[in-house]
């Protein structure tokens, strides 16, 4: 039986949907499927998981604030996961390493085996080199720019094969890295509809408002929540709407940031932070808001990236209002409702326009289910990376797990 090790370093498998579709994929063709990633808290450093997947867990330091932290938690994120790769390398053997960034650092762990023959896939979840910008654009850090492309470059040329989660990554392969481009495939981020659709909505999540506004995803300074926190003083202040709640689920390193705004301007009331929570426990509270909000401000590096969060409120039949980027209007656009000018008081007015209109909201909501069951769920992106897997493992024989129908959530 071939075997691919995935690695993982920016959080949990638990909580990386993505990845955790791509091994419950190969897992369900024949595969063995091994996985290196961090485990929070008291979580277990082995365990197996999505019918057969093994994971081997580190504990990552926590993340620090500044670049200090940043780097402190690479290093040793990095010592841990070539241990336990060397460790698995001589205990079970592997044919291929699949590798995830954030950060483009992990093609170091990869580079012994590839020099030993093993294929190496880079997974491009986002562009490295723009979140570093956007994240120290004023720091004294951005010096490191050239070391952040240079690392970038090591992953992309060192891959046998890349694959992207959409054509603005592509473009970056290809072209700002210089990979062939038959060697970089485009496999699209959706929901798996088989395990994640709407359930029954927590009664506790009802009772934050008459109407509940909803936030999924990371919590990072590019993701928004700073503009999601002034959108909820302008609604609850401003314009006196005491009688809307709000809902964030995630972490990151704006966390407590995130925590502290709400709490310093008197928003704490009928606001739940919940941290970050597997996809059973947060299904049910995402399933109690009325609409959800992609909060991603306009910058280079959103511009260019296809909110997984947005398909996963699409997914559970909720209107979705948005900034307009690039790609969400590329993707979304006639199916989510985009702000009018890119500011919190434009987030504001889309969230309470749709609240005031039930009937838009149903036919947003329904809209963007359809468009995640006929175009964007897992079933229409595995084959993809099926491809790819057919392709570096001759032989094996690798057909789609399910037929491109997604209505059965």
């Amino acid at each position: 039986m071939k075997t691919v090790l995935f690695l993982i370093e920016d959080g949990p498998y638990r909580c990386d949907h993505r990845v955790r579709r791509e091994a419950a994929s190969l897992r369900s063709q024949g595969l063995s499927v091994l996985v290196v990633a961090p485990v929070e808290n008291d979580g277990l450093l082995e365990e197996t998981l999505d019918g057969g997947v093994e994971i081997f867990g580190f504990r990552r330091s926590s993340n620090g604030r500044g670049l200090g932290g940043l780097l402190s938690e690479y290093a040793s994120s990095l010592l841990q996961i070539g241990a336990r790769v060397a460790q698995l390398h001589k205990s079970r053997g592997f044919d291929v390493i699949h590798a995830s960034n954030p950060p483009d650092l992990l093609w170091l762990v990869a580079a012994p085996y590839v020099a030993l023959g093993k294929p190496f896939v880079f997974d491009m979840h986002d562009p490295v080199p723009e979140i570093f910008e956007e994240r120290f654009r004023d720091s004294p850090a951005r010096v490191l720019m050239p070391l952040v492309k240079l690392a970038e470059q090591a992953s992309v040329r060192l891959a046998s094969r890349v694959v992207v989660a959409n054509g603005g990554l592509r473009r970056i392969a290809v072209e700002r890295c210089g990979k062939a481009e038959g060697l970089v495939s485009v496999v699209g981020n959706g929901p798996d509809l088989t395990r994640f659709g709407a359930v029954t909505p927590s009664e506790e999540v009802r009772g934050l408002g008459d109407k509940v506004v909803g936030y999924l995803g990371n919590m990072n300074p590019q993701d928004g929540l700073d503009h999601f926190v002034e959108m909820m003083r302008i609604i609850r202040q401003d314009r006196g709407r005491a009688d809307v709640g709000f809902l964030l689920v995630g972490t990151g390193s704006s966390f407590e940031e995130t925590q502290a705004s709400i709490e310093r301007q008197g928003l704490s009331e009928n606001t739940w932070m919940t941290g970050r929570l597997e996809a059973d426990a947060f299904l049910p509270l995402l399933s109690g808001v009325d609409l959800c909000v992609q909060p991603d401000p306009p910058t280079d590096l959103n511009h260019l990236l296809t909110m997984t969060k947005t398909m996963e409120y699409m997914a559970l039949g909720k209107p979705v209002v948005a900034y307009p980027l690039w790609e969400t209007r590329r993707v979304f656009e006639g199916v989510c409702r985009l702000a009018r000018n890119e500011t919190p008081d434009g987030l504001a007015d889309a969230v309470l326009d749709l609240l005031d209109d039930p009937q838009a909201m149903s036919e947003l909501g329904l809209r963007g289910r359809s468009l995640v069951e006929s175009r964007l769920c897992w079933a229409h992106r595995e084959s993809t990376l099926l491809k790819v897997y057919r392709d570096l493992l001759p032989g094996t024989i690798m057909q789609p797990s399910v037929e491109a129908d997604c209505t059965s959530a």
